[in-house]
């Protein structure tokens, strides 16, 4: 329905394990969404549009090596290789 609420359960262990962030800069999005499954966490795109070819990450939202819990989002922002910062 329209403004309900979804609740998504992963497991029943209701205690969170503690994962490390890695870096997730200077990748490309098949890097980046590799990288973070393989980390346990869950990864939010920015600046990438439909057609991802060309599109390095070059910012994330939480640090390099940061110690979060498993599922946590994190932001990744996307340029192509075409724009300067």
């Amino acid at each position: 329905p329209s403004g309900g609420t979804v609740v998504v359960y992963l497991s029943e262990d209701t205690s969170q394990k503690m994962v490390t962030v890695p870096n997730l800069t200077g990748m490309t999005l098949a890097q980046v969404n590799a990288a973070a499954a393989s980390a346990g966490i869950n990864v939010s795109l920015s600046g990438i549009l439909r057609d991802s070819s060309g599109a390095v990450s070059y910012r994330q939202s939480i640090a390099e090596g940061q110690k979060v819990e498993s599922g946590t989002i994190v932001t990744v922002d996307f340029r192509y290789n075409d724009n300067t910062e």
